[in-house]
């Protein structure tokens, strides 16, 4: 006879336990996507969040608050890691981000053939209103290329 030992799951005490061990989780694999190590126990990453007093204010909009590093740079370790608002946090990361030159130099590449002559322009408008099916109002029995009218028509 074979006995099925079964592991027990993970007791969580309230829901609110549980929240609190998906959120880590969540910081950690947010983390891990960006290869930045995260270093900080469950108890360490909580008494922060707690230290703050924003956990209730956490998210991702504007006037939440989020987990940050100091100047963006570093693991989630204790020392390197504060709670502000998510804004700030964002508009931060912007300040540090470093592209490399070829890369700059392949966008403003990118970005000038964006810019088109005036005459090609034209051409490929006037191209794009031939191809229009017309449409034919219901109410006024006329044919029009756009459908701007049928907003306007009064009859």
């Amino acid at each position: 006879m074979m006995l099925h030992l079964h592991m027990p799951a993970k007791k969580y005490f309230t829901e609110f336990d549980r929240d609190r061990h998906r959120r880590y989780s969540a910081a950690k694999g947010a983390a891990k996507q960006r290869d930045v190590p995260f270093l900080l126990s469950f108890d360490q990453w909580w008494s922060i969040w707690i230290q703050s007093g924003h956990w209730d204010e956490r998210g991702q909009h504007r006037g939440t608050y989020c987990m940050s590093r100091y100047g963006d740079l570093g693991f989630y370790e204790i020392g390197n890691v504060f709670i502000q608002e998510t804004t700030k946090n964002v508009s931060q990361a912007q300040k540090n981000k470093i592209q490399p030159q070829s890369m700059k130099d392949r966008l403003k590449e990118v970005n000038l053939h964006k810019i088109m002559p005036i005459d090609i322009r034209k051409k490929i408008s006037q191209t794009s209103k031939d191809r229009c099916l017309p449409y034919s109002c219901l109410k006024c029995h006329q044919i029009f290329r756009n459908q701007r009218h049928f907003k306007a028509c009064k009859k």
